[in-house]
């Protein structure tokens, strides 16, 4: 569950994330952010739901490694 909040705390903050070559307008913004939101949270489901350790491994260690790619310190590592 820590993993999950951690990822609510990085999407509040740092979703949608830009490419200097294709800016985002501020309204599409919000939209991207509420759309990852509502997948976190359909994982977040699935993953207390599910009884395959398998799967709920996979998608906590997805979702972590989205989280990490997600931060400002992972473009500072190229």
């Amino acid at each position: 569950m820590l993993i999950f909040l951690f990822m609510y705390f990085i999407i509040l903050i740092y979703a949608p994330i830009e490419h200097p070559n294709k800016p985002i307008k501020e309204n599409k913004k919000i939209r991207f952010k509420i759309i990852a939101l509502f997948v976190l949270s359909t994982l977040t489901i699935i993953n207390l739901f599910t009884n395959n350790t398998i799967i709920s491994n996979s998608i906590i260690y997805g979702i972590l490694l989205v989280g990490l790619i997600s931060t400002p310190f992972a473009n500072k590592l190229k």
